[in-house]
C-alpha cells in the first residue's frame, strides 16, 4: 500500500471498485480530511468529498451524502454562520459547488431540513449504519446542540444504534464550526492526538497570512506580479473566490507600498475572502479605496472588515534618516450588492464608532432594515461621511446621506 502514493501506480488502481448498492455510514465517518485539505476551493472539495467514499461505498446516496456533508464542512471553515449552515436552502444557494450532478432525492430531503425534529429519537431520528440516516442524525445533533460541542456529541451517542460513528460524523462538522478552543477541556486532555491538535490550532498562529497560500491560481498570480507596483489595480469580473483572496491578501495587499485603489467588484468573494482581506488591510499602509461591490459578503465577512476599520485609523507622517512617507488609512469602502443584514449592520456601527478616517461607505442593495439604516445614518451627523443606503428594505430617499 505504501507504493500507492506513486502517481503512475495510482492511475492503474480502480477507485470505483465498490458495488453500487453499498450505502453504509463508513464513507462519512472518515470524510473530514478531504474538505479540510481542499476547503479553499469549494467545488473541488465537494467533488473529492464524494469521490473519497467510492472505493468502498459505490451507491449514489453515499456519494451525495459525502458531497453534501463535505460542503457543510467547507462552509464552516470559510466562516459561514450556523444559521447559514442549517438553512434549508443551503444546497440551492451553493449549488455551484456541486456542479451538474443533482443530489439524490433522499440526501436532498435531509439537506432541506428533514433532521429538524425537536424530539430526536422519538420523532424518528436514527443513528444507524444507513448513510442517509447517519447524515440526518449527525445534523440533528448539530442543529439541537445549543452551541455546545459536548451536548451535541452526547446527544449523538444517546441516539443509540451505531453510537460512535454518529458522534464521529457530528464531530467533523461541529469541530470545523466551533474550533479547537470550544472543545471540552476534559476531553482534550486525554485525547490521543492532543499535541498535534494544539500545534494545528489556528489560534496559535500569529496571522492567517503567516504562511504562503497552498492554493494556487497561476493566472491571478501573474496578474499580481505584472501590476504589483501600480497604484490602481482592477480585478473585477474575474470570478475570483475566497481562495483567491488569500493570494491577493498575501502577495498583493499586505506589504504593498504603492497600491492606493483596489477594485474586486463582481466576483465570488464571501466571508472567508473578506477575512483574508481584513487581515491584510491591518498591515497595509497605502490603500485608500477598496471596492468589494457585487460579491457574496455576509454578516460574518462584515465583522472581519469591521475589525480592520477599527484598527485602520492612523494617518500620520513617519520620518527616517532618508525617507518620509505617509501612513494612509482606508477612506472609501464599497460594499453595495452583497448579503449584509442586521447583524452585519451592527458590526459596521461598532466599527464606525471607533474609525474616524472613512469618508465614503456604500451599502446600497443589501438587506439592511430601516432600524439599522437609522443607526448608520446617525453616525454621519457629526462627521464627514458619505453613506449610501439606497435599495435596502423599507428604504426612504432621505436615508441616502451626503454630509
Amino acid at each position: 500500500m505504501d507504493f500507492l502514493s506513486d502517481y503512475e501506480l495510482l492511475k492503474k488502481f480502480n477507485v470505483y471498485c465498490s458495488e453500487a448498492e453499498v450505502t453504509g455510514n463508513g464513507a462519512l465517518v472518515r470524510l473530514a480530511p478531504v474538505p479540510l485539505f481542499f476547503y479553499r476551493d469549494p467545488k473541488t472539495a465537494v467533488e473529492y468529498s464524494g469521490q473519497s467514499g467510492q472505493t468502498t461505498h459505490g451507491d449514489q446516496k453515499a456519494y451525495d451524502a459525502c458531497r453534501y456533508y463535505g460542503a457543510l464542512i467547507v462552509a464552516a471553515l470559510q466562516g459561514y454562520s450556523k444559521d447559514d449552515l442549517l438553512k434549508n436552502a443551503f444546497y440551492s444557494k451553493n449549488k455551484r459547488w456541486f456542479g451538474k450532478n443533482e443530489l439524490h432525492p433522499d440526501v436532498k430531503s435531509v439537506a432541506e431540513g428533514s433532521y429538524k425534529r425537536r424530539n430526536g429519537y422519538e420523532d424518528g431520528i436514527r443513528g444507524n449504519s444507513y448513510i442517509v440516516n447517519a447524515l440526518e442524525a449527525a445534523l440533528w445533533a448539530f442543529w439541537s446542540d445549543e452551541d455546545s460541542f459536548e451536548k451535541g456529541a452526547l446527544a449523538a451517542v444517546n441516539l443509540g444504534d451505531d453510537t460512535d460513528t454518529t458522534a464521529a460524523i457530528y464531530g467533523q462538522l461541529a469541530g470545523a464550526y466551533y474550533g479547537y478552543n470550544k472543545l471540552p477541556n476534559d476531553w482534550v486532555r486525554d485525547v490521543y492526538a492532543k499535541t498535534f491538535m494544539e500545534k494545528s490550532n489556528p489560534k496559535n498562529k500569529t496571522s492567517l497570512l503567516s504562511e504562503p497560500p497552498t492554493y494556487q491560481n497561476p493566472e491571478l498570480q501573474q496578474m499580481i506580479n505584472d501590476g504589483k507596483i501600480q497604484p490602481l489595480i482592477w480585478f473585477d469580473k474575474r470570478k475570483l473566490t475566497d481562495a483567491d483572496m488569500e493570494i491577493v491578501a498575501y502577495y498583493l495587499l499586505q506589504d504593498n507600498k504603492t497600491l492606493t485603489q483596489l477594485c474586486l467588484s463582481n466576483n465570488k468573494i464571501g466571508d472567508k475572502g473578506a477575512q483574508y482581506l481584513s487581515e491584510a488591510l491591518q498591515k497595509n499602509t497605502t490603500l485608500t479605496t477598496l471596492d468589494l461591490s457585487y460579491n457574496q459578503i455576509g454578516n460574518k465577512g462584515v465583522q472581519y472588515l469591521g475589525e480592520a476599520l477599527k484598527k485602520n485609523t492612523v494617518r500620520e507622517k513617519s520620518f527616517t534618516l532618508d525617507l518620509s512617507h505617509v501612513i494612509q488609512a482606508l477612506t472609501t469602502l464599497q460594499l453595495q450588492n452583497n448579503q449584509i443584514g442586521a447583524q452585519g449592520s451592527q458590526y459596521l456601527v461598532e466599527a464606525l464608532q471607533t474609525n474616524t478616517t472613512l469618508t465614503e461607505l456604500y451599502l446600497s442593495r443589501n438587506a439592511i432594515g430601516s432600524q439599522w439604516q437609522q443607526h448608520l445614518q446617525e453616525l454621519t451627523e457629526n462627521r464627514n461621511l458619505t453613506l449610501d443606503l439606497s435599495g435596502n428594505p423599507r428604504y426612504f430617499e432621505n436615508y441616502c446621506v451626503i454630509s
